[in-house]
């Protein structure tokens, strides 16, 4: 074993580590400097020189929808891209296993809002998503946001309760 370059890693890592500390025990820097002292861990610039695919697979799953899921986000990576996955069903076992990054989009089961309030949740976090990935190219598999919001919307006039649900749990 060749403890030289090892060495050199684990020097590194302490490196690394060391300005991580300074930056999160100093003084907190202006809103416009924390972007440029941010330090990632895991960083490939590879990766972050691919185009961005969002794979969406928003409503009900299929039984087989991780297979499905997979299988595109291979095909995005054979390609030269990057995939970027977006479900509204949460499925730990998918996004501990799938070779991209899954996305949460919730859908009303899970957050029990009132319509109003639910609509401007989705559509602000699909906005921040967008932007955080900037996506080359979209690969609906189930059904395109818009469709989702309004499948969500329908869903909501069966549980008229979500109102009184919400209100309930502010106070």
């Amino acid at each position: 074993m060749r403890v030289a370059p090892v060495r050199s890693v684990i020097a590194g890592i302490r490196a690394g580590l060391t300005r991580a500390i300074s930056f999160n025990t100093g003084a907190l820097p202006a809103v416009d400097d924390l972007a440029a002292g941010l330090v990632y861990v895991l960083v490939d610039p590879v990766d972050q020189a691919k185009p961005r695919s969002l794979i969406t697979f928003l409503g009900e799953p299929p039984a087989n929808s991780g297979e499905i899921i997979v299988s595109v986000a291979v095909a995005c990576q054979l390609r030269g891209e990057y995939p970027v996955v977006v479900m509204s069903e949460l499925r730990p076992d998918l996004i501990a296993s799938c070779p991209a990054p899954i996305e949460f989009m919730p859908s009303t089961r899970y957050l029990p809002f009132g319509a109003e309030e639910y609509q401007r949740y989705v559509h602000r976090r699909w906005s921040l998503m967008v932007a955080k990935w900037n996506f080359a190219k979209q690969i609906d598999l189930n059904m395109s946001f818009d469709d989702f919001v309004g499948d969500q919307a329908a869903h909501q006039d069966v549980l008229p309760e979500a109102d009184s649900y919400v209100l309930a749990s502010i106070s």
